[in-house]
């Protein structure tokens, strides 16, 4: 009895996948090798209505569909996937090839409100991102430029590193922002002229924890408040506000940590000249594995030697500049 329901529910499970497409209440076309359409579900037809279109399944059809197939076939893949405009509304193609069907499967979904709704987050975002820089700027003029020139460097290495491109953008955004915690600190030790006491050196290294506590309160899709939190920790313990070392430092906290210290020497300051990005290579050279995570160092050396060019600008004191700015 129990062989019996098995084989009903395995039957009934066959049938509810042959039926899927004819239900799916997106546009389904099934194809043969040569593009041409064996089978289209009634939410193809409803769809070409809904936009005002031809009733013709076959403008669901990539005009590339015989390379697609192709490609699928050489590289011994079965899914295929990108944004396609139709009428006036995106859509998201997916073809997926069943070579020992010799069929392919074109299912449609159309993705105009969630893209729409996804740039408008984006914007928001954006904007987010520019007034918390501004903030940062008015309150410490002498860094203006120095959020943007870090942010730049700090992308080259993510990308000589080969991060993809979604963590490139956390990186670039948490180095627009490391310093936003700089509001806390008195107007005064920013733009001191001098170097600064053991005491005001105590009060600017609290910057890192202001930022990451503004921060963590925009729920961005990346680590930002953690990398601008530990951007100022260094490998070997040595750093602030943890003293973490190692692997307890994310990897893009060690990215911008980098990119930070070799604009900061690059730049000038209040009470010296910018002592030039030669000076700034030579530290992270000088520390690399020590002070700083050596893939890091090793990306950044290359991207230089590439032709990548760190402008001096005016900055106030950055205490992560050297070890030994006291």
């Amino acid at each position: 009895m129990a062989k019996r329901n098995n084989s009903q529910k395995v039957l009934l499970e066959t049938e509810r996948l042959a039926s899927f497409p004819k239900l799916n209440p997106n546009p389904v076309l099934e194809v043969d090798t040569s593009g041409k359409v064996i089978f289209c579900n009634a939410a193809t037809i409803q769809t070409l209505k809904k936009l005002k279109l031809k009733e013709d399944p076959r403008l669901f059809l990539p005009a590339d569909l015989k390379k697609i197939l192709k490609e699928l076939r050489e590289k011994k893949e079965t899914r295929f996937r990108r944004e396609v405009g139709l009428g006036n509304s995106l859509f998201e193609e997916n073809i997926r090839f069943a070579p020992e069907f010799k069929t392919a499967h074109i299912y449609t979904y159309e993705i105009t409100e969630r893209k729409q709704a996804a740039e408008n987050i984006k914007k928001l975002l954006d904007e987010t991102i520019e007034a918390l820089s501004k903030l940062s700027k008015i309150r410490d003029p002498y860094t203006a430029g120095h959020e943007n020139r870090v942010a730049a460097l700090a992308t080259a290495i993510a990308r000589k590193m080969g991060l993809s491109e979604n963590r490139v953008e956390g990186i670039r955004i948490a180095s627009l922002l490391h310093d936003v915690g700089k509001i806390t600190i008195p107007a005064e030790i920013l733009s001191k002229p001098t170097s600064l006491s053991e005491f005001e050196f105590s009060i600017v290294k609290q910057h890192s924890l202001a930022s990451s506590e503004i921060l963590e309160n925009i729920d961005f899709p990346w680590e930002v408040a953690k990398t601008t939190l530990q951007h100022h920790e260094r490998i070997n313990s040595s750093g602030y506000p943890q003293g973490l070392s190692g692997n307890k430092i994310i990897l893009e906290a060690k990215i911008l940590a980098v990119a930070d210290v070799v604009e900061a020497m690059s730049s000038h300051r209040p009470y010296r000249s910018a002592l030039g990005t030669g000076k700034a290579l030579e530290e992270i050279s000088k520390n690399r594995g020590i002070l700083y995570e050596p893939e890091v160092v090793d990306a950044c050396l290359n991207v230089f030697e590439k032709g990548f060019k760190c402008e001096p600008g005016p900055a106030g004191p950055e205490e992560g500049e050297l070890p030994t700015n006291q």
